[in-house]
């Protein structure tokens, strides 16, 4: 019922209205019986339709088993304003919420684009909320919680750290399992460097030089500037595929063994001064190594190209340096 002040003229209905059964989620067909917000609307019940695709169809309706037809206080132009609030008190998701008219002065319904935006909830807080509100302070809201410092949560007396600031750490810190550290770089861009730890099986411990350097990288050339001590080098062996011309290739490691299987005339294209490759031979036969390929054709030192063991291995180095290639026969071996 509409309340009228003969003095003001102001009308109380325009402030809050009566309240909805239900509010829709989606448009919907104004007609019938049917489920919204996941209530059974019947005959009678009042909705607020408020997501039609042509938002002048907003409003309050009373739901039929026939077309549907606005509510009496939702129909008029003197029945709602900007601010108009409809609560709403069930449904999966708009139970207990209150909604808010807008659109363009005067509004119409039927005419107005009307928009109706959630505000607020009229639930209340459950019985365990309100055990925290009435917490005193931090360590009564703790203890309603169940949590302890240094227990269920940590406690520092630094001040938060934020991840765009530079921070200072002056105890170790853990990262969780799975956790990597991601540098940028100077460019903000889609190219990043992470850094990942292996899992270990025990506990392990890189540590850093006491130097400016850069770390050097397994899988990419490296130029060490520095004497540098290795504890042990263990070479993996490769071995050549036969061929007329095969390649000798340092990149292959420093290594290497071939099977002939006839007269050869190897290359080494890929050669660079300060490379060199231990070349073991396994013959089998009276074959012949023709050594003069335009990109070896080495330099024989304290000797002549060998010829090679019939049973056994030949054993040949082979090196470049800024003057050129140059071999050494090492020797046999059953």
């Amino acid at each position: 019922m509409t309340s009228v002040d003969r003095i003001q003229g102001l009308s109380g209905s325009l402030a809050i209205k009566v309240p909805c059964r239900v509010a829709t989620t989606a448009n919907i067909s104004l007609s019938a019986e049917q489920t919204i917000d996941g209530v059974a609307v019947v005959d009678g019940d009042r909705v607020l339709v408020k997501d039609q695709t042509d938002t002048t169809e907003n409003g309050i309706y009373e739901c039929s088993t026939g077309s549907w037809s606005r509510t009496a206080d939702f129909d008029g132009a003197n029945d709602v304003v900007n601010g108009t609030l409809v609560p709403v008190v069930e449904g999966t998701v708009a139970a207990a919420y209150l909604f808010q008219v807008s659109g363009t002065e005067p509004i119409v319904p039927g005419t107005t684009a009307i928009t109706l935006s959630n505000v607020l909830t009229t639930a209340l807080p459950t019985a365990f909320m309100l055990t925290l509100l009435d917490d005193a302070n931090a360590a009564a809201a703790r203890t309603t919680l169940g949590v302890a410092i240094g227990s269920d949560v940590q406690g520092y007396d630094v001040d938060t750290t934020k991840n765009d600031v530079a921070n200072t750490f002056t105890a170790t810190q853990t990262l969780g399992a799975g956790a990597v550290l991601v540098f940028e770089g100077t460019t903000a861009d889609d190219f990043e460097t992470t850094l990942t730890a292996g899992d270990p099986t025990a506990d392990r411990t890189v540590t850093l030089p006491n130097a400016t350097t850069t770390l050097a990288g397994l899988a990419v050339e490296q130029s060490f500037t520095a004497q540098q001590t290795f504890k042990e080098i263990k070479e993996t062996v490769f071995e050549i595929t036969d061929g007329a011309a095969f390649e000798i290739d340092p990149a292959n490691g420093t290594m290497q063994k071939i099977a002939l299987g006839a007269d050869r005339t190897p290359k080494a294209t890929n050669f660079e001064s300060g490379q060199s490759v231990l070349l073991k031979i396994s013959d089998g036969a009276t074959r012949v190594i023709t050594w003069t390929d335009g990109t070896l054709n080495p330099t024989w030192v304290g000797g002549v190209a060998p010829t090679l063991a019939t049973t056994g291995y030949t054993w040949v180095v082979l090196w470049k340096d800024a003057d050129g290639m140059y071999a050494s026969h090492i020797g046999n071996t059953a």
